[in-house]
């Protein structure tokens, strides 16, 4: 499942891998694989946002904020950093 996710990430199908990750529960591998597989300029903000809004249903305020700061939405990151300090 993770070469799938991986390859899916790097052929640039980027839905159909978040749909294959969410489906399987691995939208942490998912964000992983997104943050280090493309450059600055190739990275595409609104990838990150599924994501962000499933970590932060899932109350998950470390990896939501993450995904919310790659998003570029950093005013969303705000909240969640208060979660830590």
């Amino acid at each position: 499942m993770t070469s799938a996710i991986k390859f899916l990430i790097l052929s640039k199908c980027i839905d159909d891998a978040f749909d294959l990750a969410k489906k399987n529960g691995k939208l942490q591998l998912y964000g992983e694989v997104l943050v280090n597989s493309f450059t600055e300029d190739e990275v595409r903000p609104k990838d990150f946002v599924n994501v962000a809004q499933y970590f932060e249903n899932e109350r998950n305020a470390l990896l939501a904020g993450k995904y919310w700061f790659h998003a570029k939405e950093y005013q969303k990151v705000r909240p969640f950093c208060s979660t830590f300090f």
